[in-house]
């Protein structure tokens, strides 16, 4: 037997055969009768990670006084399903609460085709297709916050499935409180303040030297 490369023989055996690993070879002295055949030889082997996704055994017999000797060769042609890896990670760093936020898997090899699906716990958020060894989704919006999120390869003829998962921590935004109005004509009645906040809408509590109440003096209210 002829391995390709990348297939590392490890046993050799058959009922009624004499084999040795060294060489790959096997030898029996019974005859064979007409028509029949012997038990067959299985040979088991580790695959290289290096391997190539499909590669070609040679096996070969001779002796036995045949008249016929071309059909002592034959071929096996095997795909060989090679391992992945997934890297799962978010962009942009850190994620910050009202950011758009995407998703992104990493498959390697990035030969590997298929799909891959996202989820947010036990919630699937969507499949995608791989392309060029990617895939990508938006984020759902989150408040601030630990979450956790996963990504499945689903492999595909040649590339196993494979699986990661992103624990990030969705971090406050920074916000600005802008005052106006703050100098005003004394008339007698209360003068407040202006408040514009980014993002617009936050909830803001003013006070004028402690008091929440608008001041109707003249004066300075820090």
């Amino acid at each position: 037997d002829v391995l390709p490369a990348g297939l590392t023989a490890t046993a050799i055996a058959g009922q009624g055969w004499k084999c040795a690993l060294v060489g790959l070879s096997c030898v029996r002295t019974d005859a064979l009768a007409p028509a029949a055949s012997y038990p067959p030889v299985t040979v088991a082997v580790t695959v290289a990670g290096s391997a190539s996704y499909q590669v070609t055994n040679t096996a070969k017999v001779a002796g036995g006084h045949e008249n016929n000797a071309t059909n002592n060769t034959a071929t096996d042609l095997t795909t060989v399903i090679q391992t992945t890896t997934l890297s799962l990670t978010n962009s942009p760093q850190p994620w910050i609460y009202g950011q758009a936020v995407t998703l992104t898997a990493t498959v390697s090899p990035a030969a590997a085709t298929g799909t891959v699906t996202f989820s947010q716990g036990p919630t699937t958020l969507g499949s995608v297709a791989v392309v060029d060894g990617a895939a990508s989704i938006p984020a759902p919006a989150l408040t601030p916050g630990a979450y956790a999120f996963s990504a499945t390869y689903s492999g595909d003829s040649v590339y196993t499935g494979s699986s990661e998962t992103l624990s990030p921590t969705v971090g406050r935004a920074t916000a600005t409180v802008t005052l106006g109005n703050l100098a005003a004509t004394w008339d007698g009645t209360q003068k407040s303040v202006s408040v514009t906040t980014v993002p617009a809408g936050l909830s803001v509590t003013v006070t004028y030297s402690g008091d929440t109440t608008a001041p109707s003096n003249a004066g300075s209210w820090p």
